[in-house]
């Protein structure tokens, strides 16, 4: 039997030898430079993953970053929001609210009642017979606040305006007293006439 040597592939023991790979003093590849360890964007998450909705404790917890001055500003924030929401509350009618607060918003006009939102498609409608109703009437149904009666113009809310003006325009060149609900630019209404 070989005794083994020092260059073989084989050891005493009779295991297997493997020589170390020859190092080259060539570079073969260029070399990546490393990311820097202080790189913020590494750890950065979306996180609202789930889409955080506040709940109504939220208020207690103050947000991380904020300063002392910043929670006292937003506590008097908070209690200047909850005496204008008390203070404009609209069961309570009272005259300091309302100059706080503004006007409260008007009704719903009485004359909303438009034929031309009643009016059906034009090739639905072929073509009827004409039905007209005497200006008048159609104008007193409006000034009613009744629905108008079909063959009443489709003007007639500015046919109604025109007529009160001109009742109010005659009544101011005669020198009499106005009507309340003239407008109080009727004399300048007059004169452009």
């Amino acid at each position: 039997m070989a005794t083994p040597t020092t260059g073989s592939l084989f050891a005493k023991d009779g295991s297997i030898r493997l020589s170390p790979a020859p190092i080259s003093a060539a570079p073969t590849a260029e070399a990546k430079p490393a990311k820097p360890a202080d790189d913020r964007q590494i750890m950065q998450h979306d996180s609202n993953r789930m889409h955080y909705k506040a709940t109504r404790f939220e208020k207690y917890f103050p947000p991380p970053d904020e300063t002392a001055g910043g929670a006292v500003g937003r506590h008097i924030g908070d209690a200047i929001h909850e005496i204008a929401k008390s203070l404009c509350d609209p069961d309570k009618s009272n005259t300091a609210s309302t100059m706080l607060c503004g006007a409260p918003p008007p009704p719903a006009s009485r004359k909303n009642t438009d034929e031309r939102l009643n009016l059906p498609a034009a090739s639905l409608v072929g073509d009827p017979p004409p039905v007209t109703v005497p200006l008048p009437t159609c104008i007193a149904q409006y000034n009613d606040g009744k629905p108008l009666s079909i063959g009443c113009p489709v003007n007639t809310p500015d046919l109604a305006f025109k007529a009160q003006m001109r009742v109010c325009i005659d009544l101011f060149r005669a020198g009499r007293r106005l009507k309340p609900d003239c407008p109080a630019d009727t004399p300048a209404r007059a004169a452009a006439e």
